[in-house]
């Protein structure tokens, strides 16, 4: 009997064995998990606003509660911490614990530039940012010259050539005008010379054709 029980080979693990084995691979994993810091959400294409709006941006952290959130402008290279003033310029607010949002009032041009949003967790901190472009209202202003300036171009272009193009015929229609006066006038001569023979002719041909009487004289 014990040389079968020997061939049977090794024993199945035992069910709380497995137990402990399942919740320790699940506490490594979890482990794992909280061992990184999670990521901020900004937006990744700018945001365009114009001068003197007031613009409110957000940054979010998904399935994390962090411990507290700032705000920083940067200015080059460096991060300058954003406050909340007299003037109220700058309203930090959030309507949740995992996001953020911070409200610019009376855009200018100065305000333009990236804003960083900086989370606080326990095991470490994160930061995500945000793009701001403001513009002026003479940008869409320029562009609408800019283009009513290449329509007038284009038109002065079109009238000069039309202009250009009747002052080159002009000068070939008076000289048919002049051609046909001097032929008229050559016409006019002719008649002319023409009607005097024909106005001789018509005096001569009645003395022709009546002719003077022969006087006889009496002695005859």
């Amino acid at each position: 009997m014990r040389a079968l029980q020997g061939l049977r080979g090794p024993r199945a693990p035992s069910l709380p064995l497995l137990l402990l084995c399942f919740l320790a691979a699940v506490r490594r994993s979890l482990e794992d998990g909280l061992s990184t810091v999670p990521e901020i959400n900004g937006k990744n294409k700018p945001l365009i606003t114009y001068v003197g709006d007031t613009v409110v941006l957000i940054c979010t952290c998904q399935d994390c509660l962090p411990l507290n959130w700032t705000w920083y402008s940067g200015n080059g290279s460096v991060q300058v911490p954003i406050g909340v003033p007299v003037n109220d310029k700058y309203v930090i607010s959030g309507k949740h614990a995992n996001e953020t949002r911070l409200k610019i009032s009376q855009l200018s041009e100065d305000d333009q530039g990236t804003y960083w949003c900086h989370a606080i967790f326990e095991l470490g901190e994160s930061e995500g940012h945000v793009e701001l472009v403001v513009l002026s209202y003479l940008v869409p202003l320029k562009a609408f010259c800019a283009i009513a300036a290449e329509v007038v171009l284009l038109v002065a272009i079109i009238l000069l050539f039309e202009m250009y193009t009747q002052k080159k015929k002009k000068p070939s229609d008076d000289g048919k005008e002049i051609e046909q006066g001097e032929q008229l006038k050559l016409d006019d001569s002719n008649g002319i010379e023409n009607s005097g023979p024909r106005h001789r002719k018509n005096l001569i041909n009645p003395l022709i054709a009546s002719p003077t009487p022969i006087l006889t004289s009496c002695n005859s």
